[in-house]
């Protein structure tokens, strides 16, 4: 934590909320897929319209994290990628030690795999987008 402090700048009150911003878009991406899955919304034209209405959902969850943690323009990309690491790391977590979180079934751990490496590109590709557009 010291050096992340050091190379971004990061004041304590941005790493806790970086930290909490993480786990909180984790914790609401295993609810999502665990509604979904009980109401059988995997699979097929559903999913697809399920990965496409997320889009702008996580466009505007990016836009708000910026004011949220009121972080400057230079911390804004360093600040994101570390939320979506550690997003990343607490869903392989879940997947290797506790599958059950997911659902129960094979289908439901593919879509929440599936819809983890989406969520990690359309960020990544944003991040992209907003920094051209600086």
């Amino acid at each position: 934590m010291r050096r992340m402090y050091e190379k971004y700048n990061f004041t304590p009150l941005q790493q806790v909320a970086i930290i909490l911003l993480a786990g909180s878009f984790w914790l609401n991406g295993v609810f999502l897929i665990r509604l979904l899955t009980a109401y059988s919304l995997w699979g097929g034209a559903k999913s697809a319209i399920i990965f496409a209405v997320s889009v702008p959902i996580i466009v505007l969850s990016i836009k708000g994290v910026r004011s949220l943690l009121r972080v400057t323009q230079e911390q804004f990309s360093p600040a994101i990628l570390l939320i979506v690491g550690i997003v990343a790391v607490l869903h392989g977590g879940a997947l290797t030690w506790t599958k059950n979180i997911y659902g129960s079934d094979s289908t439901s751990l593919m879509f929440a795999s599936a819809w983890l490496v989406w969520f990690c590109g359309v960020v990544l590709f944003s991040i992209v987008v907003m920094e051209k557009k600086k």
